[in-house]
């Protein structure tokens, strides 16, 4: 299985942005359970990695990090999303990790994806809010999501 390249361009302000996640990441798993052990990293696997052991639950956490000036939003439907989610099932297929958690942090705001010739001709009816605040809120229910979801990264990936 190949992995697909995801570089990006000036990388000096994404370092320090995976730097201050990791450290975060780790002190809110360290302050969780005083009994964890927990392991954070750049770089591996994704933009961050985070490995906590508490008891006999292990949890890992591969961040995709954006910090992004020339942008004002993400939508589910951005390059930027996708290439994380890919990254994220790299991850899974990969190292077969139970307990992987996908996160997606960035400095730009959430943005309502459009409805676009393309998505009008497969006949896609798109939710009212953003797909990303719907899958945060875990809003499953609404009747456009999962099928929005589903059918325009089969044929967008």
């Amino acid at each position: 299985m190949s992995t697909i390249n995801r570089e990006v361009g000036e990388q000096g302000k994404g370092f320090r942005l995976q730097r201050l996640r990791a450290i975060k990441l780790l002190f809110e798993k360290m302050n969780a359970s005083q009994k964890a052990i927990v392991y954070a990293g750049t770089e591996y696997l994704d933009d961050v990695y985070v490995k906590s052991i508490d008891s006999e639950k292990v949890d890992v956490i591969a961040e995709g990090d954006k910090n992004y000036d020339s942008k004002n939003a993400f939508s589910f439907m951005s390059n930027e999303v996708k290439n994380s989610l890919i990254s994220f099932l790299d991850c899974w297929f990969q190292y077969d990790s139970e307990g992987l958690i996908f996160c997606f942090y960035t400095n730009v705001s959430i943005g309502k994806e459009y409805n676009t010739k393309n998505l009008k001709g497969l006949n896609i009816t798109l939710p009212e809010e953003p797909i990303i605040k719907l899958l945060m809120k875990k809003d499953f229910e609404n009747e456009n999501l999962l099928s929005t979801v589903v059918n325009t990264h089969s044929i967008s990936v």
